[in-house]
């Protein structure tokens, strides 16, 4: 059954629960809890820590002594991507000096094949603690138990430093994006808007997004195909840099961040120049078509979440003690950055299995699991591990992923994790237009693409300089025009002519609106 409540009315109660810490105090401590460290753990740190693990773990060991001076050597003399070439060979040379095992050898080209040096650590810890088992069949015990300590020793420093979480966005760079709506961007109350039109293809899409919100997608998608720009196709993605989810328990009463789903048409077409590149589109057409079918994989990737909030919700409200902080804090943030998260990992396997999405779409299930799935593979830990195989699958990382939520830990045997009958995914039933949604944009691309609404004076103006009539008659405070022979009903939106309105007067006037806009800001 489809509630119709929002998330104010029914967390109202639960505010009065005393001694219980429902939510968090505010937006501050929630990302003060999960970003720690808005960057991963950079090689000179990690290179710092190896040193020091080593100068206090083994001070008088000859081969140590080697390997110390060899990262101090490296530290000192290369950067970027050239160290991670050194410290492959280094690895190679004394990490795995005398094993033989194809599976342990294979670490070392992981790590090679880590080119951005955010990935490096990560790969090392990922691989090391996979086969960790086999390093103590080594008949080398120094070689053994040194990589046995430092992986651990590593693992626990770098969780530590990089407490990431599923909804951060990137440290801003000149093609990354700011987390906080400051003064460098606009949240755009639109995407539920954008959701009540019928949208079955990417013309549909613009046209909705215009109408909704003002901005020109289709001329922003022009100049790009125009353009001709060559993408990066090794870009690392990540789908929480296309959109993300604030949650109500840490920004339900936020005014800067309104708690809700946030999409980023602007990082959406850095992901569909690299699509359009590699299907090799070539019209705008074939564009509008991959934009549209990445919007709705982003859209359908973070209402997960909010379905992951609202099945905590529903535990609160029938057990009244918390369950979504205690969930962020003592689970998702422990697994954020590998193979392990699953709310990550199902928010993408639920896109890959979504008949909204071929709905929303003019791709066959075919084309979109093909197209998505490449795409997918090239994600960060987590998110491109969908398949969730280390669990038995999706259908039964559902289950487990429900009762980390339940139990507020991953502490629990399979025969004690909750049922397909009270998973997560079924929160779908929800009534999804309950989840506030929002355009992020730069005052950039608003100034580029959005289209100006006139005010009220400035309209009056341009209308009696064309003759136009305006009459008594409208309901409420719509005001009532004559154009030619035909009736119009102008509506203002904080003081400026709607957008349903001004796209009313560019039809009898049999003109673009982009042009009716542009001459009748100017009064």
């Amino acid at each position: 059954m489809r509630s119709n409540k929002t998330f104010e009315e029914e967390y109202g109660r639960l505010k009065t629960e005393k001694n219980q810490n429902f939510f968090f105090t505010n937006e501050n401590e929630y990302k003060e809890t999960v970003y720690e460290d808005l960057e991963r753990l950079p090689h000179e740190e990690a290179l710092d820590q190896c040193k020091e693990y080593v100068d206090q773990n083994f001070p008088d060991t000859e081969w140590v002594e080697v390997l110390r001076k060899r990262i101090i050597e490296l530290s000192e003399t290369q950067s970027g991507s050239e160290i991670i070439e050194k410290i492959d060979n280094f690895i190679k040379e004394f990490f795995f000096k005398s094993y033989d095992n194809t599976s342990i050898k294979n670490l070392a080209g992981k790590i090679y094949e880590a080119k951005d040096s955010d990935d490096f650590f990560f790969e090392t810890f990922r691989y090391g603690f996979n086969i960790g088992e086999q390093f103590n069949k080594s008949p080398e015990s120094n070689y053994n138990e040194w990589a046995k300590k430092l992986l651990e020793w590593l693992k626990k420093k770098h969780t530590k430093n990089t407490d990431l979480n599923n909804d951060k966005q990137p440290v801003n760079t000149e093609d990354q994006y700011f987390f906080d709506l400051d003064e460098d961007w606009n949240g755009i109350d639109g995407i539920q808007s954008v959701n009540d039109r019928k949208v079955t293809s990417g013309t549909d899409l613009v046209e909705a997004i215009l109408e909704t919100t003002g901005i020109d997608i289709l001329k922003a998608i022009s100049i790009r195909v125009k353009s001709n720009n060559e993408p990066n196709l090794s870009t690392t993605l990540s789908a929480d840099a296309f959109g993300y989810y604030l949650p109500y328990h840490a920004f339900g009463q936020s005014k800067k961040n309104p708690w809700g789903m946030y999409i980023i048409p602007e990082a959406l077409f850095k992901w569909t120049d690299i699509v359009f590149k590699t299907e090799g589109g070539t019209s705008v057409q074939d564009y509008v078509e991959l934009f549209n079918l990445l919007y709705w994989a982003t859209y359908r990737h973070e209402l997960f979440h909010y379905h992951v909030e609202s099945y905590a919700f529903m535990l609160e409200v029938a057990n009244r003690v918390p369950h979504y902080r205690p969930y962020v804090e003592h689970v998702r943030k422990v697994v954020a950055n590998t193979s392990k998260w699953l709310e990550e990992a199902l928010a993408q396997s639920v896109v890959l299995h979504s008949t909204f999405l071929q709905r929303k779409t003019s791709f066959s299930k075919k084309e979109i699991n093909r197209i998505l799935e490449f795409e997918f593979k090239k994600f960060g830990p987590g998110y491109r591990d969908y398949e969730c195989k280390w669990t038995g699958g999706p259908k039964d990382a559902h289950q487990r992923l429900g009762t980390q939520i339940a139990c507020t830990s991953d502490n629990h045997n399979r025969n004690e994790w909750v049922t397909d009958l009270f998973i997560p995914k079924t929160q779908y039933s929800r009534e999804r237009t309950k989840c506030p949604g929002y355009f992020a944009f730069t005052n950039r691309a608003l100034s580029q693409f959005q289209l100006p609404m006139p005010n009220e004076k400035r309209w009056k103006k341009f209308a009696k300089k064309n003759g136009f009539i305006k009459t008594n008659k409208g309901p409420g405070d719509h005001q009532v025009w004559i154009i030619g022979k035909q009736k119009v009903q102008i509506n203002y939106v904080k003081g400026e002519v709607d957008f349903a309105s001004l796209k009313a007067v560019s039809k009898i006037l049999d003109i673009p609106i982009r042009e009716l806009s542009l001459k009748a800001a100017r009064g």
